[in-house]
């Protein structure tokens, strides 16, 4: 490892900085070693889930922040996710649909069995290179909501950790946890993410808590839910998350049998440019606002399908953005876009703001609120990484 002295002197050339301009959507893999990466507004670090198939968020960017990352070359990932799909949410399973996990690749509609997911190239924003999100497609192997305590086990204290074991490549974990205790054993277990894809149902390893030395003995199992989720779409996850939206894109389904699916997209957007702006009532006192962005609500209902949290919501992580107002005799009347921050946008999108300026007044509470419409999209952005 080089080492970098500060004050006077050589400093070692291991430690220069590479930075990293990625365009909305666009991914740098990451190469094998250890790196310090100093992340751009818009930049997040991934890595990839080989179950899923997916690539995960490891660290979502907040300004100024910093990670190291031990990279083998192929499991981390740079992403500017502004402009993106971060995922879906299946709000119908629909009915009739072949049972299977069906990669986004699965483009022959010849073939026997197919159940393919396409989103809308709507609202692509005019400034950047866009291309169109692609998606997986997973109908049935949900897990049912109900776990049975084959047996309760004894010396469990304190609620101990479940392991449901993974579905095929492509699938949804199933996870859950112990809510409820009696008598030292198990005796309720809640599941979190009924997962998808699985074709037998996943043992579940109970791992009592570090402290719970003398805990042993439970047995817990579970069943694919048949009943309410055999031919229905499961999951939606994310191959790839396009690029330059400026809009939330619509998804629609062709399958070789099947109907009734639906599922809506999650997109991260960030503020591009801001108009109309007004208000304020000759009060406003400072020229630095933040914003937020009214959003569609965070869980949509669902309708045939199942609680799959894990790959529909905590995409990443949304932040408000901020920028410079200009003002006339207190009252606002434009807006400069400094950072666009990150809006998490499920179904169509609402683009009215609401602008709230650092320090809002001098004596008296202004008496409106000054708003603005935002164009959305992806906004370009630099990361830097630091060998170390």
């Amino acid at each position: 490892m080089g080492l970098n002295i500060l004050g006077p002197g050589l400093k070692s050339s291991a430690f220069t900085g590479v930075p990293i301009t990625l365009h909305s959507g666009g991914t740098y893999q990451i190469p094998a070693g250890q790196f310090l990466i100093n992340l751009g507004a818009y930049t997040a670090v991934q890595w990839y889930d080989p179950v899923t198939q997916t690539w995960k968020p490891y660290q979502t960017p907040a300004n100024s922040d910093t990670i190291i990352v031990s990279s083998d070359g192929f499991n981390y990932r740079l992403v500017n996710i502004s402009g993106t799909v971060a995922g879906a949410v299946v709000t119908n399973g629909g009915s009739g649909y072949p049972n299977g996990i069906y990669p986004a690749a699965t483009t022959n509609t010849a073939q026997t069995n197919y159940v393919i997911a396409t989103a809308s190239a709507a609202g692509a924003q005019s400034s950047l290179v866009g291309t169109i999100a692609k998606f997986n497609v997973v109908v049935g192997g949900a897990i049912s909501t109900t776990v049975t305590v084959t047996t309760a086990g004894t010396g469990y204290t304190r609620p101990p950790t479940l392991v449901f074991s993974d579905p095929p490549a492509g699938g949804v974990r199933a996870t859950g946890y112990v809510s409820a205790l009696s008598s030292g054993g198990i005796s309720t277990v809640v599941m979190t993410n009924q997962g998808a894809g699985y074709i037998t149902a996943p043992t579940i390893t109970v791992q009592p808590h570090p402290l719970d030395t003398g805990a042993s003995g439970a047995v817990l199992t579970t069943t694919i839910d048949t009943t309410n989720f055999s031919g229905r779409i499961t999951a939606v996850t994310l191959a790839e998350g396009g690029s330059a939206y400026a809009a939330v894109p619509t998804i629609s389904f062709s399958a070789s049998a099947g109907s009734s699916g639906a599922a809506t997209a999650v997109a991260c957007l960030s503020a591009t440019a801001v108009s109309s702006v007004s208000g304020g009532s000759a009060n406003l006192t400072d020229n630095t606002a933040a914003f937020t962005v009214v959003s569609q609500p965070l869980a949509p209902s669902k309708t045939n399908a199942p609680l799959n949290p894990a790959v529909e919501a905590g995409l990443f992580t949304p932040r408000i953005g901020y920028g410079t107002v200009t003002t006339s005799s207190g009252v606002a009347s434009a807006m400069t876009i400094v950072d666009g921050g990150l809006h998490e946008q499920i179904g169509s999108t609402t683009t009215t703001t609401r602008i709230v300026p650092a320090f809002q007044w001098t004596t008296a509470a202004p008496t409106s609120t000054p708003t603005g419409t935002l164009a959305l999209g992806g906004n370009i952005d630099t990361a830097v990484l630091i060998p170390l």
